[in-house]
């Protein structure tokens, strides 16, 4: 498989940036790029989920991880939305990252949903 790139949302800024580039870094993935961000539209959140959203994801920076897997692995894993089949690479760093941390975090688990984030969020890479 080619390399697919993927984003990680850290919406509380709950991790010290380099420890989580050296995780991100420690399971063979690439930190491509890492901004700080912050959003001024009440919408955006209910437009990021597909849903409303009453919680406090984008109402702070939020920094955002460009992670590249240069060697993706698919498998079904039990997600939110049912049995899927996802980027395991990337769904298990998730599932590990949020057991971490008391704040929220954000993990794309396939190209798709990784463009449809970049859309939502305007942002050009």
């Amino acid at each position: 498989m080619s390399p697919e790139n993927h984003l990680i949302i850290d919406w509380s800024r709950s991790f010290d940036t380099d420890d989580l580039k050296s995780k991100i870094e420690g399971v063979g993935l690439t930190v491509s790029e890492f901004r700080t961000l912050s959003y001024d539209d009440p919408t955006i959140a209910s437009r990021f989920y597909g849903q409303t959203v009453k919680d406090e994801r984008f109402k702070s920076p939020l920094n955002i991880y460009f992670v590249v897997d240069p060697n993706p692995n698919y498998d079904y894993r039990q997600t939110t939305r049912g049995k899927r089949e996802v980027n395991t690479n990337m769904f298990d760093l998730k599932k590990n990252l949020r057991s971490m941390i008391k704040g929220q975090l954000h993990a794309t688990d396939n190209p798709e949903e990784t463009l449809e984030n970049l859309k939502i969020l305007n942002i050009d890479v």
